[in-house]
């Protein structure tokens, strides 16, 4: 008989090897934002024109990630449904 320890161990270690696809979309997202900020701050632009580019990536990423959030949320939602049946 497994103990509480060796049975969370087992499923850490089968996330670990056997990713699931729902890794992917946040990891793409956060992926975009980081090479969108570099991008961003490693172009030659003057100041004014610097901020207003980030401030319109904060507003894009902003949205990206409610929309995220909703998804996932209404994801989680159909689950409980679904095993409330």
């Amino acid at each position: 008989m497994k103990t509480q320890l060796e049975k969370r161990a087992a499923e850490t270690y089968d996330r670990l090897t056997h990713p699931s696809s729902n890794n992917f979309l946040p990891g793409l997202v956060l992926g975009l934002a980081v090479g969108a900020i570099a991008g961003l701050l490693l172009a030659p632009k003057t100041g004014e024109e610097l901020m207003k580019d980030l401030s319109e990536g904060y507003d894009d990423l902003k949205g990206k990630a409610a929309g995220w959030i909703n998804e996932t949320t209404e994801a989680a939602k159909d689950k409980i449904e679904d095993l409330q049946r």
